[in-house]
């Protein structure tokens, strides 16, 4: 892959300078002639599109990959990639009112703008911003002994407006074999089943298992999630903050079958343990007022 240049807004001439200075940083030109950033350091290894900020790997040192992409995602302007930990924003799933709106929002199909980038005790750290409306949206990536990421919406409006949106870090997180894979951390959580017209259900005291399609949004939950992987003989938890929601889903056999941009067998190979603010606990921001979301991904 080679260098690439583009042009960076909203910061000064002399902090872009340092921020492409940085040590363990690259831009390159990535799958599909799309700008990527590359993190490299003692911890590991990481990589973002700047289309839809979408985090693409995680690799701790002496690990494999902790995030699957699909094998037939589509790397494309104004295409959403399919994997990784592509961002759904203003709103999760389809829209509330507009069904000719794209599923997951918008900003997960456009490029973002790479504002900044900097090294702290041993960990690097990328932002990125966009807009959508009076919504000032921030993303920024930490690659240290965990991945960090964090999302922060700024209402920029005038005195009186409020807007209510919904976030998630759509995260695809890489299993040997989805069929022995299990989930803790949502024990006697309420969720909505999305196979069941969002019916509200409550999870038993056992861990989630995957014996056929989940889709399923955990409500008022802070908790950390833990997929427990016995093929590759690993766990990875799932840390977050400013989350009231969590989504967990593998599409199992028919669904992968309709999706294009997914291979027929891929739902093997992945579980999705997606950090959210989601129907019940969508957010409410006021002018002037901020919201942070968090997660972050360790291997066990």
């Amino acid at each position: 892959m080679r260098l690439i240049r583009i042009v960076v807004m909203n910061e000064s001439l002399s902090s872009v300078s340092d921020g492409f200075a940085v040590p363990g940083y690259s831009l390159i030109e990535g799958p599909g002639g799309l700008p990527v950033v590359s993190l490299v350091n003692d911890h590991g290894v990481a990589s973002i599109a700047l289309q839809g900020a979408t985090v693409l790997s995680y690799r701790p040192s002496d690990e494999a990959d902790v995030l699957y992409v699909s094998e037939s995602a589509v790397f494309s302007d104004g295409q959403p990639i399919r994997g990784g930990v592509p961002i759904c924003f203003p709103w999760f799933g389809s829209h509330g009112t507009d069904a000719g709106k794209p599923s997951h929002g918008t900003v997960r199909t456009r490029a973002w703008e790479l504002v900044g980038v900097h090294e702290h005790n041993g960990a690097l750290t990328v932002r990125l911003t966009t807009r959508e409306g009076v919504l000032a949206v921030a993303f920024e990536v930490t690659l240290g002994p965990r991945l960090g990421m964090s999302l922060e919406v700024e209402h920029t409006g005038r005195s009186g407006e409020s807007e209510v949106f919904e976030a998630a870090l759509h995260t695809y997180l890489s299993v040997g074999d989805v069929s022995g894979a299990t989930v803790t951390g949502l024990e006697q959580t309420d969720y909505l089943d999305q196979l069941e017209g969002r019916r509200r259900l409550t999870q038993g005291d056992d861990p989630i298992v995957f014996e056929g399609e989940v889709d399923r949004i955990y409500l008022n939950t802070s908790a950390t999630c833990v997929l427990h992987d016995p093929v590759f003989e690993r766990s990875v938890a799932v840390d977050k903050d400013g989350s009231r929601s969590t989504v967990v889903w593998n599409p199992w056999i028919e669904k992968a079958r309709r999706l294009a941009d997914l291979p027929d067998d891929a739902w093997q190979r992945f579980v999705c343990i997606e950090t959210g603010n989601i129907a019940d606990n969508a957010v409410t921001l006021r002018a002037g007022e901020r919201h942070r979301m968090a997660a972050a991904l360790s291997v066990q």
